[in-house]
């Protein structure tokens, strides 16, 4: 009976040692992770403390006034610039217009020269022939 209780004592000593063993490896993988975390958090606090610092930088050298109305003449320059905008737009359909109608003049000019050069061929064939109307 007591070899029993040994084996059964060296057994649970050894799954204690395992146990032990793979919680010190969570341990470190735990503490690794937590120095990543940390160094990523003070880059963080760097960069948080480097804009705050532009910000006041920002903020010192503009007066919140000159923003406003700074924002007031893009809005009115946008304004102005959509206005042309749609200007240039209608002025880009009109030429559109136009050049399709020079396209269907010219259309109608070709179309017509041919019509003309076929009647012109036609009546020389029939004179040549000696037909006569």
């Amino acid at each position: 009976m007591d070899e029993i209780s040994y084996k059964e004592l060296a057994q649970a000593l050894n799954g204690v040692s395992d146990i032990t063993t793979r919680i010190d490896e969570r341990v470190k993988i735990l503490v690794e992770d937590n120095n990543v975390f940390k160094t990523r958090f003070e880059r963080v606090a760097e960069i948080q403390s480097a804009l705050v610092s532009r910000l006041s930088i920002i903020e010192s050298n503009h007066d919140v006034a000159n923003v406003k109305n700074d924002i007031v003449s893009l809005q009115e320059k946008i304004e102005f610039l959509s206005s042309k905008f749609i200007k240039i737009e209608q002025d880009m359909c009109v030429m559109g217009k136009t050049l399709n109608n020079n396209e269907y003049r010219w259309a109608n000019i070709v179309d017509f020269l041919y019509k003309l050069s076929t009647i012109v061929i036609v009546a020389i064939i029939l004179w040549k022939l000696g037909i006569k109307p």
